[in-house]
């Protein structure tokens, strides 16, 4: 079939019983694509919703990375439209439906970045605004970025497989180095104030907030998204403010931003 706008579903083999047909509803010009990691290479079975539904298609990978799951999932869309997703999300038929309707109604975005609904307190910037720089206290989470096929490609983007689920060091973060990226790029776009999923859980900032892993992928970010004389000028300052002891985080922080600089992919400065 052919579809105006592609949800990216990443997941893994282990997850697909959990995975509930309901809260992938069909939409008016609108398909599901789910990219299955299977880094074991263990036998498993594809539900038999997936496979029937015309609306529904799947690949599977033998690797491990959420970040490299989403790079798979970019590189198998076709549709003109594609929006970020992830297993535990639940979609309404008119949420997917207002995204077409918004690019079609903004003919020179490359892409929008929208509302996911979830129990974290965020700041987000005023709706429609362009996004030529980084608005203060605001960063997407992951199933909020939306793209038209085309311009990602042709920027030369990708989600740094460095950070995420699944990297070797960095746990989250991804969502900040894309937006970076993104920003400095030129690519055109706004944010939009309309809800088009709803996270029932906890982020994964949310779960980890207080671990090593967490504190040091911050530090790593400091340095990957500030620069490295700005990043280190705020490692105590994020010392203090972390739910941790200063000196503590302070070491996490110094262990990330290190991270980083010995990371060139990670940086763009």
């Amino acid at each position: 079939m052919n579809f105006k706008l592609q949800v990216l579903v990443v997941t893994m083999a282990a997850n697909l019983p959990h995975i509930e047909q309901t809260n992938y509803p069909p939409a008016n010009g609108a398909g599901y694509l789910f990219s299955i990691q299977n880094p074991d290479g263990a036998v498993f079975e594809v539900p038999r919703w997936m496979t029937e539904r015309p609306d529904v298609e799947y690949y599977e990978h033998n690797d491990r990375g959420i970040c490299r799951n989403r790079n798979h999932a970019l590189e198998h869309a076709r549709a003109p439209l594609v929006l970020m997703a992830d297993d535990d999300l639940v979609y309404q038929p008119s949420g997917l439906e207002a995204v077409i309707a918004e690019y079609e109604s903004r003919p020179d975005a490359d892409y929008i970045l929208w509302h996911a609904h979830s129990s974290q307190n965020r700041i987000y910037p005023p709706s429609g605004s362009l996004l030529t720089g980084w608005p203060r206290f605001y960063c997407p989470i992951s199933v909020e970025f939306s793209f038209r096929t085309e311009s990602f490609r042709k920027y030369g983007l990708r989600w740094n497989e460095l950070a995420g689920i699944g990297a070797e060091v960095l746990v989250c973060g991804e969502e900040e180095l894309l937006f970076r990226d993104m920003l400095a790029s030129g690519m055109r776009g706004c944010f939009v104030d309309k809800i088009v999923a709803r996270h029932p859980g906890k982020t994964t900032g949310q779960r980890l907030a207080a671990s090593e892993e967490f504190i040091v992928t911050k530090g790593a970010l400091l340095c990957a998204c500030r620069g490295v004389a700005g990043g280190i000028i705020r490692l105590p300052i994020e010392a203090r403010r972390s739910p941790v002891p200063f000196g503590r985080a302070l070491r996490w922080l110094w262990r990330g931003y290190r991270y980083a600089l010995s990371h060139k992919r990670l940086r763009n400065n």
